[in-house]
């Protein structure tokens, strides 16, 4: 009986106490719950193990060194182990422990197709020494120059670096810009305070002016798709882009000198409490100018650089708006735009770095109280503007007014195919018959300010504007359609997107009101056999199948393939660079037999890009050079990757000399002049040396367009030979890249778009046996051996007297 008071405290009415087994165990559950939650992305499973042994060990050590805290710690043992009153806990603990071992057992055997865990030092340490412009830089002691001037009132503009930093880099300071998903990892969000706050100007001036090339082994796995900015910038644009990240997020770099520090923190405060008083029209030139425009005219330093354009202000017609037929958008509308962003384009959302007030604020801006604008309701009077023309009575024009959307009809099935019916006759010209926005007409459409426009992909509602409500259940399903009902009966303002509902009363509705709720649920519907959406970290499974690999992307047996879509990034890294791509992801699938191994390439193009091809010529762009369509998949050389015991991949694009890649690059030829499809391989050792070209007799490729989208076929023995290149062995993780040319984008040579590097797996087979036996082998071990244990220790139970 003594045993037991000391587990329960003591006699009735003593002070509780936890007992030393108790204490111990509560020390070892702690301990895994730190291991697991405090050293975030992921501890290795190995790793994990050492660290539970030693802390188990620890706990044994500790205990056993005094003998009465040694026999308190096994007196709950012993008597789960010995007492008769304990059985059931014996009996459970006998069925239980064996249970846990055979499961870990099972998990260490299993074959597992995650990707291999990729742990990478987020700030490396810089060099000692930076050599670049010609000149030697101590990063010890280097301080930012134009900093300095600031401060001594030499440079005036502490927002110098914005428009540079627009111009260049395109991506949001919170690290979420429209092309950031396509990166892995995602780029630096300068908003959190963990990142440049805690960094000195000299460690920001060396990652930018090296970008991921520049980064030590100690930085690896190198897919950091960060440019070599010397290479483009000059010394000071490089430390104004500096000033300009951290006066735009309201951070102050870490610095030797306290005196200067303090200098710059109160420069910073000062900054900060005028713009915490500032106004609408002072927020719009910080905040929206650089995209927007001084005047609102769509016009600012970055505008060239987005697709689709910012918006215009001066006409007053905004797209995505709730009020019917003509009427200027609601001021929610406005609200809403600003707040949440415009999906799939570069306008963010606002939510996280303006409050509600001052987002309300932007609005009479943006209606044109506060800048340059020319926009005012027909009816407007005379004293509604000012002596420059500018509308001043903003609430002359706020309408509470919503497009109806009464009358509705619910998805189902023939809804939906009395939907697709009217669809093939009212919207097929520009959004094909399949939806994926492929003009059909041979007319080229351009918005009211004279910008080519493409029609939207219907079957990728991850890139809608607006309308796509995210979820898989009934209440997002129905909020989306409505959605679109709103598009269809009100249009897009601006775009050659019409009302599909009469906009003047008594005239009849060019697509009637059931109609529109057909086409509602049919373009609902179009998600369902589509591409599956992007996917972050995903591995690119093959399947083995028996016979000859397909040689068609149409061939029925892609059916039984595991399709991946990965995110396409435009080349921002080196000259010829890109910003404005139509493309921007690629679904790859794959398919082997015991000799070769077969790779499906798709991606949803709206124009068959051939020279030559009639109707991609009526409605080409006159400012590009129409090209014609490619596609490439490339991979490491045989010895330029590891997975262990660190991961290690070629440098975003193509590689370096120490990681040589290959590339499979198919050309879709052209009509006119009759040019043949065509397949090269090209060996590369980075971006900075050029491609080269080899024989190709053991790569085989061929492609074909059909409505609105490409499938091209990759096929080459799993076995390299004496190539070099990398073997598709079973069982391994290779990593894969993948690559299109868009020719009526007029892409050509560096101007495309790219994945970066992800992971193809061949999956081994694996017989039951392997996977079970040894899990079932080790429960009934450790099952008997409990049942020896317990037996044993019941002989040697204390007789009672």
């Amino acid at each position: 009986m003594a045993d037991h008071t000391e587990i329960t405290g003591g006699k009735a009415g003593s002070r509780f106490r936890v007992g030393a087994f108790w204490q111990a165990l509560i020390v070892v559950v702690a301990a895994y719950l730190l291991f697991e939650t405090a050293f975030p992305p992921v501890m290795p499973r190995a790793l994990m193990i050492q660290f539970m042994v030693i802390t188990v060990i620890a706990a044994l050590l500790y205990f056993s060194f005094d003998d009465a805290r040694w026999r308190e710690f096994k007196a709950p043992i012993l008597s789960v182990l010995r007492e008769d009153r304990t059985g059931p806990i014996r009996w459970t603990l006998l069925i239980v422990i064996p249970t846990i071992v055979a499961y870990a057992v099972y998990e260490s055997v299993r074959p597992t197709f995650d990707a291999p865990v990729e742990l990478r030092q987020v700030h490396p340490a810089p060099p000692s020494t930076l050599r670049i412009f010609d000149q030697r830089f101590d990063l010890g002691t280097l301080e930012n120059p134009v900093r300095n001037e600031i401060l001594e009132g030499i440079e005036t503009d502490p927002d110098a670096g914005m428009a540079l930093y627009e111009d260049t880099v395109k991506q949001g300071a919170d690290g979420k810009g429209h092309l950031a998903q396509a990166f892995s990892p995602l780029p630096a969000n300068f908003q959190d305070v963990g990142t440049i706050a805690q960094l000195q100007e000299a460690f920001l001036f060396w990652r930018i002016a090296t970008g991921g090339p520049g980064l030590p082994k100690e930085g690896a796995p190198w897919n950091s798709a960060m440019p070599v900015w010397h290479e483009m910038l000059d010394e000071e644009a490089i430390w104004k882009v500096i000033i300009f990240l951290y006066d735009y997020v309201g951070q102050v770099p870490r610095m030797w000198n306290p005196e200067t520090s303090k200098a710059v923190t109160r420069l910073k405060e000062q900054v900060q409490a005028q713009r915490a008083k500032s106004d609408g029209a002072a927020i719009y030139q910080h905040r929206c100018a650089v995209c927007h425009g001084e005047e609102g005219l769509g016009d600012g330093p970055a505008a060239d650089y987005l697709y689709p354009r910012p918006r215009d202000f001066s006409l007053g017609l905004f797209k995505y708006k709730t009020s019917p037929g003509t009427l200027p958008p609601r001021d929610e509308d406005l609200f809403n735009t600003i707040k949440k962003g415009l999906d799939a384009t570069g306008m963010p959302g606002w939510s996280g770095v303006l409050t509600d007030a001052q987002i309300r604020s932007l609005i009479p801006v943006i209606k044109g109280s506060d800048i340059t604008l020319t926009w005012a309701p027909e009816e407007a009077p005379e004293e509604a503007f000012d002596d420059e023309g500018r509308y001043t009575k903003t609430d002359f024009i706020k309408t509470v007014e919503v497009e109806p959307t009464d009358g509705r009809i619910a998805f189902s099935a023939d809804s939906v195919a009395r939907g697709k019916e009217r669809f093939l006759k009212a919207c097929k010209e520009c959004h094909g018959d399949q939806g994926r926005g492929n003009i059909t007409s041979g007319k080229r459409l351009e918005d009211d300010w004279g910008f080519r426009i493409w029609p939207r992909d219907l079957t990728k509602p991850w890139t809608w504007r607006v309308s796509n409500v995210a979820g898989d259940d009934d209440a997002a399903r129905d909020a989306t359609v409505a959605n679109i009902y709103a598009r269809l009966s009100i249009g897009i303002p601006g775009t050659p997107m019409p009302a599909h509902r009469a906009t003047e009363e008594g005239n009849e509705d060019p697509l009637s009101l059931e109609d529109r709720w057909h086409v509602s649920n049919f373009v609902y519907s179009l998600r369902e056999n589509a591409t599956p959406p992007p996917q972050a970290g995903a591995v690119v499974k093959g399947v083995r199948i028996d016979g000859a690999l397909p040689v068609s992307g149409d061939d029925p047996r892609w059916s039984d393939a595991h399709p991946v879509t990965l995110r396409l990034a435009p080349n921002v890294i080196k000259d010829e660079r890109l910003f404005t791509p139509l493309v921007d992801e690629m679904t790859v699938s794959a398919l082997y037999n015991a000799e070769a191994i077969a790779f499906l390439l798709e991606a949803n193009d709206r124009t068959d890009s051939r020279p030559g091809e009639e109707t991609t010529e009526q409605i080409q762009d006159d400012s590009l050079e129409l090209t014609a369509d490619a596609f490439a998949i490339q991979f490491p050389k045989a010895n330029a990757f590891a997975t262990a015991p660190v991961v290690e991949k070629p440098l975003y694009r193509h590689g370096d000399p120490a990681h040589p890649t290959t590339i499979w690059y198919w050309n879709a030829g052209s009509v006119e002049p009759p040019v043949a499809p065509r397949v090269t391989v090209f060996d590369a050792t980075g971006p900075d040396n050029k491609l080269v070209p080899r024989p190709s007799d053991d790569v085989q490729a061929n492609g074909a367009w059909r409505h609105g989208r490409w499938r091209v076929v990759f096929i080459r023995p799993r076995a390299a030979g004496d190539s070099g290149d990398v073997q598709f062995d079973e069982g391994r993780f290779i990593p894969v890249s993948l690559a299109n040319w868009d020719g009526s984008n007029g892409e050509s040579g560096a101007r495309h778009r790219l994945s970066g590097w992800y992971w193809l797996l061949l999956p081994p087979e694996v017989g039951l046996a392997n996977v079970y036996v040894p899990p079932v082998g080790a429960g009934l071990l450790v099952f008997v051996g409990g049942v020896i244990l317990v037996g044993s220790q019941r002989r040697r139970k204390p007789a009672r007297t």
